[in-house]
């Protein structure tokens, strides 16, 4: 044993004699400068997101060999077979100033540290990794900055924004966060850090855009938020043409793909190759129409309706307006209209929609509108689910899509599958008043009563001014028999709606419990149908529990044409007695 331990000095001062320490040197900071030219220029020149990989594999591989060719042969005055060390060079060099000695090993040691580390980050496995690993990337595109000295391009910016978030959301292998819950901090001072631990995000795109007559220019960087390195940045200074401007958010979105080490499937890249009009006007009123349509709101669904008009008559060849313009004329008639104007609407919205798959099959949105008329105008849940299905294929990342795959399941009582489509939208559009409400909706059909309550806490809070909300929310606490806050909740409808005398609202829900109530409260609640925008259709839970069976019944067998947001729950229990009176006046 001592005589082994008295070799080692003489073995390695044969390393120092055969420079293998300055060939570990040499070839691990090479290697190392290699792999971080690569991890650069992979966005740019869009290399696949396997080069980073294989190149440190090689390099990695390619070490044993470099160091036993060092071994082996000298290079000194050419290729040549190393002699072996006599005992006189060994103690030579065992006996020399430690300096000398130890320098050449510390920096063959630095080098393979350096090699050792990068290729190491260059091998590790999707599932390792904490910040942009594990299943897909997800990715929070904020609110891009105006930096036009016109603030009325602002709706320009927020346009490019949809449509950057459209275009990632196409790629399958990345998860994108929703405009609903990006829009929350479009005036945000909070930092990327709390920004990304709000959203759940992995990685955050920010941008900016100048536009200038004819010209605009695009900025865009793309942050690790573990890291906080940037993984991809690019400008773009080009003329204000919507062909220049597709062009830039098909490059994006390929960019980051490679940037996050993702592969798109050749279908994915067809999509993004896609152009859709040249003329400057019409793809403007196609933007501000997506706009409107994104805020689910009557007066944002009728101006989505007036802009994609405008965008179809500028160009008539215009697929994508076209299918913008039926989705929001078939969302216009679920939620708004009533009779005969729904029925129009409906109409219309179907053939817009044929005549946008005509031109382009693939067309996502134009599959949705056709759902929507299937709900809405013919009460078809299961070809519904078969058309958005196929729309969420083409547009994985789309959250209105799901929603209203959600709904659908819904008003075919599959709840349990609801609650499943809800959760996943929740964490990829976290911070949506109505994805939250939609849960609670699914929730409520599954009987998990607790967690539906939560949604709806949650709902409210995200968007405290949609009625309806509160109204759910009200009658579900009716069910848990939690009187206080079914009071807060229907004082909230009240203001929600501006009625009057919100606070008076908290008899009603006391009539629920107490039924001497009962008469006083549902004169309140002719008083709220006279003076607010409410039906009677909207309050069926309502009048049940307040005793009107004959005035909920009726309004059970008009709700589906007149339009209900308790249309989805009609499968449920709690609507199976009003169902079945309905179904035989």
């Amino acid at each position: 044993m001592t005589r082994w331990i008295r070799r080692i000095p003489r073995f390695f001062a044969d390393l120092k004699r055969r420079r293998v320490f300055r060939v570990l040197a040499v070839y691990g900071a090479a290697g190392f400068a290699v792999l971080q030219a690569v991890e650069l220029i992979e966005p740019v020149v869009m290399l696949p997101g396997w080069f980073y990989r294989i190149t440190g594999t090689f390099l990695l591989l390619g070490l044993p060999v470099a160091v036993a060719l060092s071994w082996v042969y000298d290079y000194d005055d050419g290729l040549k077979k190393t002699p072996p060390a006599t005992p006189e060079e060994l103690e030579a060099i065992v006996h020399s100033p430690r300096t000398l000695r130890w320098a050449s090993g510390l920096l063959g040691l630095a080098g393979l540290a350096l090699l050792g580390t990068t290729g190491w980050l260059a091998l590790r496995s999707p599932d390792e990794g904490k910040s942009l690993e594990g299943e897909a990337p997800l990715v929070a595109v904020l609110p891009f900055a105006n930096r036009s000295a016109f603030p009325g391009d602002e709706f320009f910016v927020e346009g490019l924004h949809d449509d950057v978030l459209i275009e990632l959301s196409r790629i399958s292998a990345l998860r994108v966060i929703s405009r609903t819950s990006v829009q929350r901090f479009r005036h945000s001072d909070l930092s990327l850090h709390a920004i990304a631990d709000s959203l759940g995000a992995s990685a955050i795109l920010e941008g900016a855009v100048q536009r200038s007559g004819d010209s605009v220019r695009v900025s865009m960087q793309l942050i690790d938020v573990a890291t906080e390195t940037h993984l991809w940045a690019e400008q773009w200074d080009t003329e204000l043409a919507p062909a220049n401007l597709l062009a830039i958010q098909d490059t994006l979105a390929v960019s980051i793909a490679r940037a996050l080490r993702v592969s798109l499937a050749p279908a994915e890249e067809e999509q993004l190759q896609g152009s859709r009009t040249q003329d400057l006007d019409a793809y403007d009123a196609f933007l501000l129409g997506q706009s409107g349509l994104l805020q689910l709101t009557e007066d944002g669904l009728r101006e989505s309706v007036h802009r994609l008009q405008e965008a179809v008559e500028r160009d008539p060849e215009f697929s994508e307006a076209w299918a913008g313009l039926a989705v929001a004329r078939a969302t216009l008639a679920t939620f708004v209209l009533e009779g005969e104007g729904a029925r129009r609407e409906f109409a219309e919205a179907k053939v817009e929609a044929d005549r946008a798959l005509a031109r382009k099959p693939s067309l996502a949105y134009a599959l949705l509108a056709q759902a929507v008329v299937a709900l809405g105008a013919r009460g078809d849940p299961v070809a519904a689910q078969s058309l958005l299905r196929l729309a969420h294929e083409r547009r994985p990342g789309d959250t209105l899509i799901q929603l209203w795959y959600a709904r659908s399941l819904m008003i075919a009582g599959q709840y349990e599958d609801a609650v499943d489509v809800t959760t996943q939208i929740l964490r990829v559009d976290p911070l949506s008043g109505l994805a939250h409400a939609y849960n609670g909706l699914a929730l409520w059909g599954v009987g998990r009563l607790g967690a539906a309550a939560d949604a709806y806490r949650q709902a409210i809070e995200l968007d405290p001014g949609y009625a309806f909300l509160h109204l759910e929310y009200a009658v579900l606490l009716s069910q848990q028999g939690d009187e206080s806050r079914m009071r807060a909740a229907l004082v909230g409808l009240g203001r929600a709606v501006h009625y009057g005398r919100p606070d008076s609202l908290a008899t009603v829900a006391s009539a629920v419990f107490h039924p001497r109530l009962r008469p006083r409260a549902l004169a309140e609640v002719d008083r709220v149908l006279s003076e607010t925008g409410l039906r009677e259709p909207d309050l069926i839970p309502l009048l049940a529990l307040l005793g009107a069976d004959a005035r909920a019944t009726a309004a059970v067998a008009s709700a589906r044409e007149v339009g209900s947001q308790w249309v989805p729950l009609f499968q449920h229990p709690f609507f199976a007695a009003l169902r079945r009176a309905s179904a035989g006046r």
